[in-house]
C-alpha cells in the first residue's frame, strides 16, 4: 500500500540505481496500491528495483528486460579456416552502448 496521494510525501524509484520517472518527470502516484514508472531503454536481468515512500523502502523486487533473440545467421556455415564475416539477425540486441558477448565455440570479435 503506497498510501493516499500526498504531494508533500517523497516518492522515489530507481532501477539498478538509476532514477525512474513517470510521464511528468516524477514517479506517478496512481492509487494507494499502484504507481506508474517510465522504464528507460536498457538490457539485463534481475536488475534491482527500489521504491521509497516517505523514506521507507519497499520490499525487494527485480526487473528483467526481454532477452536477445537470434533469428538467422548469414552465412549459416563456412570454411574452417575462418577469416570472414557472419551477420547475426534478430531483435533485442540493445544499442551500441550495451556490452555484448558473441561466441561461436569461442569468443568472436564484433565489428
Amino acid at each position: 500500500n503506497f498510501g493516499t496521494y500526498d504531494p508533500g510525501l517523497a516518492l522515489t524509484a530507481s532501477l539498478e540505481g538509476k532514477p525512474l520517472t513517470g510521464a511528468i518527470g516524477a514517479p506517478m502516484w496512481y492509487a494507494d496500491t499502484e504507481i506508474r514508472l517510465l522504464v528507460p531503454a536498457g538490457a539485463g536481468a534481475n536488475l534491482p528495483l527500489k521504491v521509497v515512500v516517505a523514506e521507507q523502502p519497499t520490499n525487494s523486487w527485480s526487473f528483467n528486460y526481454d532477452g536477445p533473440v537470434v533469428t538467422s545467421l548469414e552465412p549459416s556455415s563456412g570454411r574452417n579456416l575462418g577469416g570472414y564475416f557472419v551477420t547475426v539477425h534478430g531483435s533485442q540486441f540493445g544499442t551500441e552502448d550495451f556490452q555484448s558477448t558473441i561466441t561461436m565455440g569461442r569468443p568472436c570479435s564484433a565489428v
